[in-house]
Order: structure tokens, then sequence, then C-alpha cells
């Protein structure tokens, strides 16, 4: 086995969802000999500045002694953090894997990132390799994972020709989301309502880079390795900082964390549209399509009133 590929962490206001994190990747045998870079945004006032110096804290405290920690001193948002964090990495590695703070991982993330990384750096029709899988019944006495034509962003890598294809600009400009066929394959035939979270985005109500990053995936026909079952637990989506206190994600169940197990990877690169029919018709992509639509409401909402 190669040496282990980077580990880049972004941070902000949660010192105990950090903790959280760095405690379950403890427990990765790669962790202790992996490069690690802890990115921790600044605060957006003074009232925040405590917090992001609990995080900051748990950083020192938490983090093997090889671990570059990058405190920013104002406050740029996840987006600009992603973006400028992943970009700086990948200039100088060939590959990395990238965790936000609020998430639990299954000690089998780090080899199975790094055995995939390795497995399918020069098929350049792979772009990601996420750990995440959606709450799919069907899904859970599978052993192999599975290419699916979109990706997420909860726990995820890729290499520097995909990331630096994606950071040029030019291929994340083709969105002609007016029309049908292009809607309903970005919206994965129904996984999630893609299009209009980029609409949003390109108007300013949202701030994602995900939806850039995936846009220009799509364009370029790229494919995501997913695991049959899930290795990661968001445990802050509905805390975050565009959270609320009425967010439906309180009330979705969440797929649990399966410690044992380890997913084999497909020699064939192929969507597997099984996995996929699955997937769209299950509970929990339904669910978190609705939480998208009524998020989008929301914000169209907030500027008509903001407007008036």
């Amino acid at each position: 086995m190669t040496d282990p590929a980077p580990i880049l962490i972004f941070a902000y206001n949660r010192p105990d969802k950090l903790e959280g994190l760095m405690a379950s990747l403890e427990v990765c045998p790669e962790y202790r000999s992996s490069p690690i870079s802890i990115f921790i945004d600044g605060p957006k006032s003074e009232l925040e500045y405590e917090r992001v110096q609990q995080v900051l804290a748990v950083a020192k405290a938490r983090a093997p002694k090889h671990a570059q920690i990058h405190a920013r001193e104002e406050n740029q948002g996840l987006r600009a953090s992603i973006m400028q964090g992943v970009s700086q990495i990948l200039s100088e590695q060939d590959c990395a894997i990238i965790l936000e703070d609020d998430l639990d991982v299954s000690p089998n993330l780090l080899t199975y990132f790094n055995l995939a990384l390795q497995k399918y750096r020069a098929n350049d029709r792979v772009w990601s390799i996420s750990a995440y899988m959606y709450d799919v019944p069907g899904l859970s006495r599978k052993a192999d994972a599975l290419f699916l034509p979109f990706a997420n962003p909860w726990a995820w890598a890729t290499w520097d020709t995909r990331w630096n294809a994606f950071a040029s600009g030019k291929t994340n400009d083709h969105f002609p989301h007016d029309c049908q066929p292009f809607k309903a394959n970005f919206d994965g035939l129904g996984v999630r309502d893609f299009t209009s979270i980029q609409r949003l985005n390109r108007q300013g109500l949202v701030s994602s880079w995900f939806m850039n990053w995936y846009l220009a995936m799509f364009n370029e026909g790229g494919l995501t390795l997913w695991p049959p079952r899930p290795l990661v637990s968001n445990q802050g989506v509905a805390s975050g900082t565009h959270a609320s206190a009425l967010n439906i994600h309180r009330f979705l169940p969440r797929a649990p964390v399966d410690k044992e197990f380890m997913p084999e990877l497909p020699s064939q690169v192929k969507i597997d549209y099984n996995a996929w029919d699955q997937i769209r018709r299950s509970r929990d992509v339904r669910l978190q399509r609705l939480v998208s639509i009524l998020g989008g409401y929301k914000r169209r909402l907030k500027r008509w009133l903001g407007a008036n």
C-alpha cells in the first residue's frame, strides 16, 4: 500500500462536533500516519470568537503532532474555505480526503478511501469517492460498492486532476436548467432537486461549492463510487450555519454507521442502475428531496420579504 492520502478537515464554531469527528478518526488505522490539515474558519462576530477559539483548542489537543492547523482570522464561509483549502492541498498532492467537522466515521473509512483512490486513480471517468449512502434497505445486504452519476459532500475524496478541471471553471458553465431532459438527469431521476438548488446557488440565495462541483462532474460525465451502506453519519445537518429550529432534518431517521463493514471495490466502472432505482424510490430519499424543496421555498420567501 502506498502512503495514505492527505486528510482535510473543515471546522468553524462547533467544538463538540470537531471533537466527535476526531475521536472517531482516531480508531482508523491510517489516521496517525496520514498527512492532516485542519482548516478553521474565522469568527463572523465577537460573539462567535470564543467558540472558534474553543474549536482551535480542540484541534490542538486532539490532532497528531504532525497535523497542520490553518486558523483563519476572518470569516470566509464554507464555500470559500473548501475551495481555498482543497485547492491549496491539491496543488501539492495528487489526491485528498475531505471531511467536515460534524461527521462520525467508520473505523474502515480511511482504508476504503485509500484503496479506492489507488484503484481508480487512472480512470478519468471516476471523479469522486463517497462514504455516504442513503438509508436503502434493499442495499443493506450488498457487499460491493457501486458507481452512480451524482455525488455527495458528506465525507468524500478526489484527485488533483478532477479538482483542477473543476476549479478552472471550464466545466461548470453549462446549466440548461429549463431543458427537461437535463433537469431529469441532473436531479438523478428524482434523487434530489439538484436543479432548483443550483438555480438558487446562482441567484445567490445559497452559497454552495458542492453544487458547482457536482455540475462540473455531471457535465464531464463523471461518476462517484458509493458504499452500499454508510461509512459516515452526519451529526450536525440540523445544527449548522444555515439550520433553524424548524429544520426538518431534525426529524429524519439517520442510517447508522456500520462499524464493521468494509465494501468490496468493483473491478468495472459502470453505473449500477438497479441500485440507483432502489435509491430514488427509498423513503429516505423522498424525505430529503422534500427538505430541499421546502428549503427553496423558504429562501425565496425570505428574499421576497426582504424586497418588500
